[in-house]
């Protein structure tokens, strides 16, 4: 399964040129997988609840087309890989082609300890089912 997120691209993600800022496809990023957890339950408000935060461990992006101001384009977001204390994201910015694409690695930690912790196994079905890597 793919989860699809469509956004719009603002003045306010553009630099002067009319060309999305490089920092903002992070952002894209970010709301696509927060989007995706919101499904499964996740919320950043229930882990917190929990003492239990998702945080970034690696991130690597390939940045190969521009998008520009007022461009509608679609993110989409899978689950590469899940291990005991993180989850492998794939995701890219597609118009009719990739513009960009993103691996990201969060891991599970205890906020008051900040270290990791293993992810309960009633959430790794949850998790899972936000996508499965598909051959590219």
């Amino acid at each position: 399964m793919i989860f699809h997120k469509k956004i719009r691209i603002y003045y306010e993600d553009t630099d002067a040129s009319g060309i999305v800022y490089h920092a903002n496809y992070l952002k894209f990023f970010e709301r696509a997988r927060t989007d995706a957890f919101h499904q499964t339950g996740l919320t950043h408000q229930a882990l917190t609840g929990m003492n239990m935060a998702f945080v970034i461990k690696h991130l690597a992006v390939d940045y190969r087309a521009p998008a520009y101001l007022e461009q509608f384009l679609e993110i989409e977001t899978v689950v590469a890989q899940v291990k005991r204390a993180s989850v492998l994201f794939e995701q890219s910015l597609k118009d009719v082609n990739i513009l960009c694409k993103q691996t990201t690695k969060i891991a599970l930690i205890d906020l008051t300890t900040k270290q990791p912790l293993p992810i309960p196994s009633t959430w790794v079905q949850k998790i899972q089912a936000v996508g499965v890597s598909c051959a590219q």
